[in-house]
């Protein structure tokens, strides 16, 4: 059993996409769920790509949203 086995799915919207080189950056907006919550977050994602895979991945986003919805925010 993994440990997503229970997790509603989400969804995302990428609203921009770059690329240049080897680096794929995307701004985009996730929709999940977190402890029953719908969360709603604004992530920055950087994409590092080398031989066609993806060699490093970085997200930037607001933990509050998410922290509200464990009751810690």
């Amino acid at each position: 059993m993994t440990k997503f086995a229970d997790v509603p799915p989400g969804r995302l919207e990428i609203r921009h996409q770059i690329a240049s080189g080897s680096i794929v950056m995307n701004e985009r907006t996730d929709y999940i769920t977190i402890n029953g919550t719908a969360v709603v977050l604004p992530i920055c994602g950087v994409f590092e790509i080398e031989d066609g895979r993806i060699k490093a991945w970085r997200e930037y986003f607001d933990l509050t949203p998410a922290k509200e919805a464990y009751g810690v925010g």
